[in-house]
Order: structure tokens, then sequence, then C-alpha cells
């Protein structure tokens, strides 16, 4: 067993840090991609309406169906672009979730298994019904005790 402040400053120094360096990708890089997704839009729809400009109008195709078809163009490129938004920000949780479980295993290596146990690999995929929550529950109580 390593203790509370061997966990205290390893998740401050690596768990905190490789958390703030996910989101950093996620703000700064990631997401302004979608920054402008309402312009490109727009263009869409004035290029769409442009194109068909020059076609010939009939009785069943005038000004009003093409505008109706070029907003419905901008529209679908909007509606696309923000599901892509949302897909990429639900895979983040996903992301996000991952790291912390690994950081758990961590713990549960160190802290729960015998050191003989620590590396043993059939341990690692245990069904979540046979691990004992009493002892993880305790163990969370007892690192909260000692920080008191």
């Amino acid at each position: 067993m390593t203790g509370v402040a061997f966990w205290r400053t390893y998740c401050q120094s690596k768990f905190v840090g490789h958390s703030r360096r996910l989101l950093d990708v996620m703000e700064k890089r990631l997401l302004p991609v979608f920054d402008n997704i309402a312009e490109a839009a727009e263009d869409i729809q004035r290029q769409a309406y442009e194109r068909g400009g020059d076609m010939p109008w009939s009785e069943d195709c005038g000004p009003a169906s093409l505008a109706e078809e070029a907003f419905s163009a901008g529209q679908d490129h909007y509606n696309g672009m923000n599901d892509g938004r949302q897909a990429l920000l639900n895979s983040f949780a996903v992301v996000l979730y991952h790291a912390w479980e690994q950081q758990v295993l961590l713990w549960h290596r160190r802290e729960v298994l015998g050191i003989k146990e620590q590396h043993d690999q059939s341990l690692y995929g245990l069904p979540i019904s046979l691990i004992d929550w009493t002892l993880l529950e305790l163990t969370s109580s007892h690192c909260r005790a000692e920080r008191s």
C-alpha cells in the first residue's frame, strides 16, 4: 500500500495534468472546427440559390421552391455539422471515463491486490459482480478519514 500522500500527489501531478491536456485538445483544437457552422450553412444556402437561379422557371419550379430548396441545403449542412459536434462531445465523455477507469485500475492494483497479484493479468478482467464493493467503500472511507 502506498498511502494517501502518494495518491494525492499522483492525482495532482499525473491524472489532473492528463485530464487538462485532454480538455485543452477538445476546447482549443477540436471544437473550434465547429465555430462557423452557421456561416458555412448560409454560404451553402446562398450557393444553392445562385445555382438554381440559372435554371429556367416553370409552374412547378419558381423562386419560392428554389428558396425552399436552398434553405433546405443550408439546414442539412448545419444539422449534419451540429450532429458531428455532438458526436465528438459524446465520444469525449467516453475518453474521460476511460482515463478515470485507468486510474482506478492502477489504484486497485496497488492498494487492493497483493504484491504477487498486481501483475496477474487474469485478474484484470474480473466481472464486476465479483468485485468486493464493501472493501472499496471501506478503503475509500478510510482515505477520507486520513485526510481529515
